[in-house]
């Protein structure tokens, strides 16, 4: 099966601005731009690897990154545990040391987890589910981490007379922000997709194993959810009026619908072809050769003919339907990859 391009959400809002304007006494604002600045490095080596991770590069793949940054950590620490408080206040100093504590703890203890459900994402719809669900909440402590971080530059320049040049969101965290959003919408659209491809593999599976019961199942299961996923397209919104990636999907449940109704039926018939056939052999097998009739005769070599036929059948149709499926996900993915650079810039 070919593996869908994924794509998953983990972001941090990390604002430290670096425009300020003192009011009375640059000190502070030396201060706080020195303090702050002493993370600048982390911060966009940081982004650079989340940025990695989410445009569909495998977590495991790049952990030399993940390590790289979690060594970085412990230095950026001993650079700031070097700062004397200003004029006994310690909050802005705090408020980043539990900055860098949380990111620490997120990329080593969330990530070793998330490192561990990468390896069977793609097993099942709900591991698959988990596995974005916790880098979205390892992304949302980030972010929760990031604002505290941005209040407490806030009061310690309330207190010390700063006026922070900055818009509502500095042109970074605008950035992420729209990026975030852009993910967010691309995992619930992932997800309606995923539903059907890890059934399909399922319906293929029993079809490797010849288990019909298990086939007929996960056929049925499938045509339901396609069925399920249309109604859910039918009103899901666009992003920013761009509806593009909601019809690439309706077209994947074009060709699952297809899929199940037609070139599965046609595996079907394979099944009731081979079941009558193996059935007539072992019949014609059983009889003697001084009992055998014309008619048994017959009937076994239309067993025979009627066999081989749905055998050339169904390898046209899996052969087609293989065909036509690498090129609908490649086309989904396309949509995917065109969806981010109209959304990502």
């Amino acid at each position: 099966m070919k593996k869908l391009f994924v794509v998953f959400s983990l972001f941090c809002a990390i604002t430290l601005s670096s425009n300020v304007q003192a009011q009375d006494g640059s000190d502070a604002v030396a201060y706080m731009e020195e303090l702050l600045g002493s993370v600048e490095e982390f911060e966009n080596e940081t982004w650079a690897y989340l940025k990695s991770v989410t445009r569909g590069k495998s977590a495991r793949r790049i952990d030399k990154k993940r390590q790289k940054l979690i060594s970085e950590i412990k230095s950026v620490r001993k650079t700031v545990n070097k700062f004397d408080a200003y004029e006994n206040d310690e909050s802005l100093k705090n408020a980043l040391f539990e900055y860098l504590d949380i990111n620490h703890s997120v990329l080593k203890e969330d990530y070793d987890k998330i490192l561990d459900m990468e390896e069977i994402a793609e097993q099942s719809y709900d591991l698959m589910e988990a596995y974005m669900t916790a880098q979205e909440l390892a992304g949302q402590k980030m972010d929760q981490a990031s604002e505290k971080l941005n209040q407490a530059q806030k009061v310690f320049a309330a207190n010390n007379n700063i006026n922070l040049i900055e818009g509502d969101l500095d042109k970074k965290s605008q950035k992420i922000k729209k990026a975030s959003e852009v993910l967010s919408y691309y995992n619930d659209i992932f997800l309606i997709h995923f539903k059907c491809q890890i059934q399909e593999t399922y319906v293929l599976d029993a079809l490797t194993r010849s288990d019909v019961s298990a086939f007929e199942q996960s056929k049925s299961a499938l045509v339901s959810y396609v069925n399920e996923n249309r109604m859910i397209l039918d009103t899901f919104p666009g992003h920013d009026g761009d509806m593009a990636l909601v019809e690439a999907t309706m077209l994947m449940m074009d060709f699952y619908e297809k899929e199940a109704n037609e070139d599965f039926t046609e595996v079907t018939n394979f099944f009731i072809e081979k079941e009558n056939f193996e059935r007539v052999k072992k019949q014609f097998g059983s009889l003697r050769e001084k009992d055998i009739t014309q008619k048994d005769v017959d009937q076994f070599n239309s067993a025979v003919n009627n066999f081989n036929e749905a055998v050339n059948k169904f390898n046209v149709v899996l052969d087609e339907s293989n065909k036509e499926r690498n090129k609908q996900l490649n086309e989904w993915n396309k949509s995917v990859e065109d969806f981010f650079k109209n959304h990502s810039r």
